[in-house]
């Protein structure tokens, strides 16, 4: 790994993150939800999501996050 990427994403309720994938830039992450809870849909599979998990997914993966009723606040490390 020679470099790296750190976002906070902040979801309102109800709100999601746009489905994609890394195949193009061969980034894998790492989700860390850090406040509110959710849903992580991994090629169309739903994982509850609340404070404290951490869950990682690989880059040929499509992925999103769905925000819970009470919003969703996580830090997203790409690499």
């Amino acid at each position: 790994m020679s470099a790296f990427e750190v976002y906070k994403v902040e979801l309102p309720a109800g709100a999601s993150t746009e489905p994609h994938d890394h195949l193009s830039d061969e980034v894998e992450d790492v989700y860390a939800i850090v406040r509110g809870s959710g849903w992580l849909v991994v090629d169309e599979q739903h994982t509850a999501l609340t404070v404290g998990h951490f869950v990682a997914v690989t880059k040929e993966s499509t992925r999103y996050v769905i925000a819970g009723e009470n919003g969703c606040d996580l830090v997203a490390i790409c690499a």
